[in-house]
């Protein structure tokens, strides 16, 4: 702290800073030096950011009600903008582009009637807009915080941290004889140094790492893109330096999950939510019941295929699905903060303790800004006020208490007026630093550049880069400044504003070994054998899965460890598949043998689409207008079908759809489902099995069959066979494809003599018989059939640790 900050403190002056960490390391610092002087008790100093004095100067002022917040004063933007504006989508984005180019136009004095309003589509709209603005407020009799330094009896301070002041804060100050603005201290470092390092995740590792040996001093590293960072630079501190460091760039609280779990409990109890939404509500721990219960709900939910979800319909929270049914349809905003609080009780948040009282604090900051609401929104619906309240959550930044640790992370405008022991200053490149000019297009260029206002030209953002970077290079009496090598296989250089400095090279440092529990490697590639009574639960996909991997096929259907499903809008290709299933099933067993083709079977295909409607009819999956675009795609791909078993050379009866048959195949006992069997002339069987997209014959062959599902159907089949065929029926392609030892009999099917064939399925029974006998006895060796490849599609990988 500089000393003539000290002594004024000391003397009661008022300390007014240009941001609310500079306030607390001001506080900090002052009690050090208090007890650096042996004293144990002394007069709080009178430090305090530019906004909290603003408001302190206008209480003492004016008795006036309060001003607009920043909640009050987007809800009036939004107002006027919808009120002009009705095809704009964003409204809430040009609403807070509004409230940024109102308070610019009065911290840099635009003139509002100027010609070069009109100049573009942009500023003349919002000219308009801060008009019927200016009015709506007049007629509240209500002020924003844009407007507040305008109305406000200065009094002396000293000003700390402000690397500039605005035109409207030079000319409140100059109301203020005695006020003083607090200099830069003397350059501390004499010689600054540059590192350079290949990325930006190597430059965060060294600085934590350089950071880490300095754990004895008041260190500060400086991101410019924290925002864009923060989540890199909390892992890698959390890595290097666990709990030694503090960011002070929060999260808004909507991202704190006690408080999302409160956002989406309310969404799921006013209006029907996405699947997965209701999967966060199920499974948080912030709420009340049986985790393990609502866990299977979730997976009951998704394979019944449900993409959204109501709090009725999940049926895991019965007094929260009773409070929600009893609310109002309209009411004002502080009325929907005590049914939503009230609502939040009847699902048993925020759970079990302990409670995140810091985040818990912050939710009841957030009902507050919703409730006052009152004064500038009129009643509203409950999913209206869902919107707002996640608005305010958006909007209110969550940080956790600074308690003092020695490395302080910030971005450059946070670290104003700071000063450190050390200080590593990193992300310093050319392309970075200075940053790029970002003009607000709400404010005409030209006024904007006029008036100096932050970012609106290069030679500003220029200006404004040097003066920040001569404040950062004076901070601490040991400074490194680092930048990147590359950006997404970009070459980078040091900024010019750096580029001067010596260099010095910094080797990435060494990942920490990870720590490994004590344990014994064990390699098991058995599991106990099989032991069921009756059919194993799986069917033709066990065998599948033993060929593919053997690991695979116990987890998925010894261990049931399944994927979780992920339905989406509409109907999935499994959904389309079964619909296909259905209609196929009715149509063919509907006209039953091949003379039936020669005529039209228009009314047996409508039937048949009814039919297959009809069995998938959940209509909040299923609408109408889906229903009907579904009945198009399914009555022509039905007639195209038919059209392909009209090439048919060979007579056939359907004697059998959807055939269930228990089956035995190397002491395996599993249950099969054929989609359909036809009989020829000479009684013997015809297999097809319906397929989106059906693999070739070469997927049957081998040890280890890709697609083992028909060479079952064949080899457990009780009756003379001549042929076997997957039916591809969809908008992709309809054919059969399979082989046959009946000439004619498929069109386009791999035709061979009778003993070819019988020594094929010969060659499938043996595979199978052996993939069937290893599963059997608990086979689980962790063997994808092609390597990578076959894992690539498996959801298994954190369970059989292949890559370990």
């Amino acid at each position: 702290m500089l000393p003539e900050v000290d002594a004024a403190l000391k003397k009661g002056a008022t300390v007014v800073t240009a941001g609310s960490r500079l306030s607390r390391s001001l506080r900090a610092g002052f009690a050090r030096a208090r007890q650096a002087e042996g004293k144990r008790a002394w007069t709080s100093p009178d430090i305090l950011p530019w906004n909290e004095w603003v408001m302190r100067r206008w209480h003492a002022s004016s008795d006036a009600p309060p001003p607009l917040n920043g909640t009050q004063e987007e809800s009036l933007w939004r107002r006027v903008i919808e009120s002009r504006e009705r095809g704009l989508i964003h409204t809430g984005g040009a609403a807070r582009a509004a409230m940024e180019a109102w308070l610019l136009l009065h911290q840099y004095r635009l003139p509002r009637e100027h010609p070069l309003w009109l100049q573009s589509r942009e500023t003349a709209a919002f000219r308009q807009w801060s008009h019927e603005y200016g009015e709506l407020t007049a007629r509240l009799d209500r002020i924003d915080a844009a407007r507040l330094p305008d109305r406000i009896r200065p009094a002396p301070a000293y000003l700390a941290g402000f690397d500039t002041l605005t035109p409207q804060q030079e000319a409140l100050f100059a109301r203020a004889p005695g006020t003083v603005r607090v200099g830069e201290g003397a350059a501390r470092c004499r010689a600054p140094v540059l590192a350079t390092l290949p990325d930006q995740e190597a430059e965060i590792e060294a600085a934590a790492a350089w950071a880490r040996d300095r754990l004895d001093r008041q260190v500060g590293i400086i991101v410019p893109d924290l925002h864009g960072a923060r989540k890199t630079v909390d892992r890698v501190f959390r890595s290097l330096v666990p709990g030694a460091y503090h960011i002070s760039l929060g999260t808004p609280i909507a991202e704190h999950p006690m408080v999302a779990a409160a956002l989406n409990m309310l969404e799921l109890a006013v209006r029907p939510a996405p699947i997965d939404s209701a999967t966060r509500v199920l499974l948080s721990p912030f709420a009340r019941g049986d985790l393990a219960r609502r866990a299977l709900r979730d997976v009951e939910m998704r394979r019944e295929g449900l993409w959204e979800a109501s709090l009725e319909s999940v049926g895991a929270f019965p007094e929260a699905a009773a409070a929600a049914s009893a609310l109002p349809r309209q009411q004002t905003a502080s009325r929907w903060a005590l049914s939503f609080s009230s609502l939040l009780a009847a699902f048993g948040w925020p759970g079990r303790p302990p409670v995140d009282f810091e985040a818990a604090s912050s939710w009841q900051d957030v009902l507050a800004d919703f409730s006052s609401l009152d004064t500038t929104v009129n009643a509203m619906t409950a999913g209206s006020a869902i919107d707002w309240l996640r608005r305010c959550a958006a909007s209110r930044t969550f940080e956790p208490a600074n308690r003092g640790e020695p490395v302080q992370i910030l971005g450059t405008l946070e670290a104003a007026g700071s000063e450190f022991d050390a200080l590593w200053i990193t992300g310093f490149d050319s392309e970075s630093w200075p940053p790029a000019a970002s003009p607000n297009p709400f404010l005409p260029l030209a006024l904007q550049r006029e008036r100096d206002v932050p970012n609106s030209s290069p030679e500003q953002a220029l200006a404004f880069a040097r003066r920040v970077t001569a404040r950062l290079l004076s901070s601490a009496a040991e400074i490194v400044v680092s930048h990147a090598e590359t950006a997404e296989d970009r070459p980078l250089r040091p900024s010019p504003l750096v580029a001067h400095l010596a260099e010095r090279k910094v080797k990435r440092p060494q990942p920490a070994p990870p720590r490994r529990p004590a344990t014994e490697p064990f390699e098991d590639p058995a599991a106990p054998p099989l032991e069921v009574s009756g059919a194993a639960p799986g069917g033709a996909r066990i065998l599948e899965l033993q060929s593919h991997c053997p690991f695979r096929a116990f987890a998925e259907t010894r261990l049931r460890a399944r994927p979780m499903e992920h339905p989406d809008p509409g109907l999935d290709p499994r959904g389309r598949g079964v619909l296909i299933h259905e209609a196929l099933a009715h149509l063919m067993a509907a006209i039953g043998d091949s003379s039936r083709l020669a005529g039209p079977a228009g009314a047996e295909i409508a039937e048949a689409v009814e039919h297959a409607l009809r069995r998938m009819a959940d209509e909040s999956a299923f609408g109408k207008r889906l229903r009907e675009i579904e009945r198009r795609r399914l009555t022509s791909l039905l007639e195209r079908w038919l059209d392909v078993e009209r090439e048919r050379r060979v007579q056939f009866q359907v004697v059998g759809v959807e055939v269930k048959r228990e089956v035995e195949v190397g002491g395996l006992r599993i249950v099969t489902r054929i989609d359909r069997v036809d009989r020829l002339p000479d009684r013997r069987s015809v297999l097809i099995d319906y397929k989106l997209t059906a693999p070739s014959p070469e997927a049957w062959e081998g040890e280890r069959p890709d697609s083992p599902q028909l060479p079952l159907y064949a080899v457990t089949h009780e009756e003379a066979l001549a042929a076997v065929a997957f039916a591809q029926v969809s908008t992709a392609g309809l054919r059969f494809r399979g082989v046959s030892a009946a000439a004619g009999a498929l069109p386009k099917a791999d035709e061979m003599d009778g003993s070819t064939f019988a020594s094929r399925v010969a060659a499938w029974r043996d595979a199978l018989e052996t993939l069937a006998a290893d599963y059997c006895r608990g086979e689980a060796t962790v063997d994808p059939k092609d390597g990578p490849k076959t894992c690539e599609h498996c959801h298994l990988p954190t369970l059989c640790r292949i890559a370990d």
